[in-house]
């Protein structure tokens, strides 16, 4: 059987790289994620300075690559799961808020209903409602 959706097995026997109903994390006090069977490490890398994380988006641009983009606290960040690479895209947001998002044609599109919409193409995370934050 292939890696990922297993839903024939008792969920203490499954393999690494396979998940029961995709329930394969926890979050932990002081929100740390801890890892069930089925889960694979792909990175140590921390993110953010500990603040509660309000955003985990799967996105994917059009030439396929998985990237998580991630709002903790006042900024955002990017995982890159193939490379293990967390890199910081915004910062500055108001605290705490928690995020919608969207992928309109490989562009993600976020939101927190209090700073200005945010894109995110795979390469660049730009501001395109400039105005009054809140109005969409």
């Amino acid at each position: 059987m292939g890696l990922g959706y297993n839903d024939s097995r008792d969920p203490t026997t499954l393999t690494p790289g396979q998940a029961q109903i995709l329930r394969n994390v926890s979050l932990d006090e002081p929100r740390r994620w801890s890892k069930r069977g089925g889960l694979v490490q792909r990175t140590t890398a921390a993110v953010g300075g500990g603040g509660r994380i309000t955003l985990i988006y799967d996105y994917q641009t059009n030439a396929g690559v998985q990237t998580f983009i991630i709002a903790e606290g006042t900024q955002t960040f990017s995982f890159v799961p193939s490379t293990g690479v967390v890199t910081g895209l915004g910062s500055g947001f108001t605290s705490d808020r928690l995020w919608s998002a969207a992928n309109l044609n490989g562009t993600g599109i976020f939101c927190n209903g209090a700073d200005a919409v945010q894109t995110y193409d795979g390469t660049t995370w730009v501001k395109i409602y400039p105005s009054t934050a809140g109005v969409v």
